[in-house]
């Protein structure tokens, strides 16, 4: 990925799977949507600050996701929100 500084970050990230979307929050952390990372089935959501380091990694059961997305808000903040369970499911 490429710094805020104009230089490159290389990420260190789970294998398997696939990825989705990726987008910065307002402080230049990385937040980035991954499904069935390590062969898990899982949805994932990993945050990278801006030095490459990760901050955060969260992942929900493949038994309780649908659908997911990225979430920009307006305030600069960054999440995953998903559908919990097939259609009809809370988010």
């Amino acid at each position: 990925m490429r710094g805020p500084d104009g230089g490159w970050r290389i990420l260190d990230l789970p294998h398997g799977g696939y990825w989705g979307q990726a987008g910065f929050d307002g402080a230049g952390n990385l937040t980035i949507l991954g499904y069935g990372l390590a062969s898990d089935g899982y949805l994932w959501a990993l945050t990278y600050g801006s030095d490459g380091t990760l901050i955060s990694e969260r992942k929900v059961s493949p038994s309780e996701t649908g659908p997911a997305q990225l979430a920009m808000a307006l305030d600069g903040t960054v999440t995953v929100v998903w559908r919990q369970g097939r259609g009809g499911g809370d988010v």
